[in-house]
């Protein structure tokens, strides 16, 4: 009975186990509210990876369980039998795999390409182009100033196709703004990210746009995204149509994005607020290493926003 003990507990663990996965999702303990344009796709991945990797871990859990149970109840003393095992099974069990594998990386291809190639990398005259560079234990955000993105727009100045370049040891451009910690996008326009860091490895991790970018020293790696509102049913919703924004200005016309963190909910200045974490350990403080992402409504209302910055440089409020 002891040695049957052991099976019964692995069985009721696994049990548990399964029970709580479904359990979790009607609590809402899942994945944290997608607003990128390819999100939904990225999602899609996750739950075909994870019912393939589930059916395979509770078939061989299963398996494991009954033979302790089996095995319990066979005489100590009795001699185990010797076998070479079964070469058949083993090439079923390497073959089925395999075949999952390869079907699983032809299947993300598409998703990939969209996400990673350097075709979507490209920046255009109207693209929104920013430099990260992480450092212990901060993330420090370039903007190129509202002239010379005006200058990139009407084609009076083409320096956008050089703005990786520009700036790489945290100069940059005159009128560049320099900002910690937080990620001004506009929603529905496409946002493209010159990532660095200045010491170690860390991870751009934006949870809810289903980015994450390790950030390599000595490298410029670019990414890119899209903020968009969805319905539930994961259709997007056009700009204008119900999108609460995040990214207001208060009472005393500054900037913030509405969150009150001692009364630990949202105020009339917005509802949502972003998250923008390090996701790779780097240092004693590597859980400080966070910031905010503002989506704007629109272009202009982001150009609001950066030209109040600009005034505050000028001014001497902001340094």
């Amino acid at each position: 009975m002891s040695r049957k003990f052991w099976a019964f507990l692995f069985g009721i663990i696994i049990l548990a186990e399964f029970l709580i996965f479904p359990i979790a999702w009607l609590c809402g303990w899942w994945l944290p509210k997608s607003i990128s344009s390819y999100s939904t796709k990225v999602d899609a991945l996750f739950f075909v990876i994870l019912a393939v990797t589930a059916i395979a871990f509770v078939l061989t859990e299963a398996i494991l369980v009954w033979n302790m149970f089996r095995a319990a109840s066979h005489d100590p003393n009795e001699k185990a039998p010797y076998t070479h095992g079964n070469h058949k099974l083993e090439l079923v069990w390497t073959f089925i795999p395999g075949v999952l594998l390869l079907l699983l990386a032809i299947v993300q291809i598409n998703v990939w390409a969209d996400i990673k190639y350097p075709s979507s990398m490209k920046p255009e005259k109207d693209t929104l182009q920013i430099e990260v560079t992480a450092r212990q234990w901060e993330w420090r955000v370039r903007y190129p100033g509202s002239s010379t993105m005006a200058d990139w727009k009407s084609g009076k100045d083409s320096s956008y196709e050089h703005f990786r370049t520009i700036g790489y040891d945290d100069n940059g451009r005159f009128d560049d703004v320099h900002l910690v910690n937080e990620i001004h996008v506009v929603q529905g326009e496409k946002t493209l990210v010159w990532l660095k860091t200045r010491d170690v490895i860390h991870s751009f991790f934006l949870p809810n746009v289903r980015v994450k970018q390790d950030a390599l020293p000595g490298k410029t790696i670019p990414l890119w995204f899209t903020v968009e509102k969805r319905d539930k049913s994961g259709t997007p919703i056009e700009s204008g149509e119900g999108f609460n924004y995040n990214c207001k200005k208060n009472d005393k016309g500054e900037w913030d994005d509405g969150y009150d963190p001692v009364a630990d909910k949202f105020n009339e200045h917005g509802e949502q607020h972003w998250d923008l974490a390090c996701a790779e350990f780097c240092g004693s403080r590597h859980s400080l290493m966070r910031g905010k992402l503002f989506v704007h409504k629109n272009r202009d209302d982001f150009d609001a926003w950066l030209k109040s910055v600009e005034e505050k440089y000028r001014s001497g409020e902001d340094k």
